[in-house]
């Protein structure tokens, strides 16, 4: 018998928190966890010595970011090792399997967190990182609406995770994932959502 388990998805939504800047995921595990019985008890981490996962509420999260498992999995893992733009993390992927686009994180909470950037570059480094991390509403209006012409007009449909990705790497925007949803819902575009099938009522 058990008596105090590992809240290991309490520890992949708080990293998912610090990738996205969006606390709605952390909010609802959390309110799960609190819904369980007293007697129930966890032990709360940020890293210990296994990798990460990423064994995430997906159908929560599709539900309002419209982000899929496999490429949000794939942003996470690009974030934490430092090759999504804007990122200080220096994490090391573990069973890298491009076929399928899974792999496993590996990396301390120094590593993850940006405390390793800032010692081998200085603050510089955070702060030339973070410039692409600046709130929606502090980017001009012309960019705000180049954004989300964009997307109507070439891109609708497309989960803003992938969005995000293709103007960065074909249009050069520099703009972060979380910023660039936040510009879409502020011109009022809806994220697509995965279609829910009706379940079919059977005739007595």
């Amino acid at each position: 018998e058990c008596h105090l388990l590992y809240n290991v998805t309490t520890m992949a939504s708080t990293w998912n928190t610090v990738a996205t800047r969006d606390v709605r995921l952390l909010e609802h595990q959390l309110g799960q966890v609190f819904a369980l019985p007293h007697d129930y008890t966890f032990l709360n981490y940020l890293r210990c010595h296994d990798d990460i996962g990423w064994g995430l509420d997906y159908d929560y999260l599709g539900s309002y970011m419209g982000s899929r498992e496999v490429s949000h999995k794939k942003y996470l893992n690009d974030f934490f090792t430092g090759k999504w733009a804007g990122s200080w993390s220096r994490g090391e992927l573990y069973n890298d399997d491009p076929r399928l686009g899974d792999a496993r994180l590996c990396g301390t909470t120094a590593s993850l967190c940006g405390i390793e950037t800032a010692v081998n570059e200085g603050d510089a480094g955070i702060i030339h990182k973070n410039r692409y991390n600046k709130p929606a509403n502090t980017y001009d209006e012309d960019t705000r609406v180049s954004i989300a012409k964009l997307y109507r007009k070439e891109y609708r449909g497309t989960n803003f995770t992938e969005f995000a990705k293709i103007i960065q790497e074909e249009n050069g925007y520099v703009q972060s994932r979380s910023t660039i949803y936040n510009i879409l819902r502020e011109k009022h575009i809806r994220s697509p959502q995965r279609k829910k099938h009706k379940r079919v009522k059977k005739e007595d």
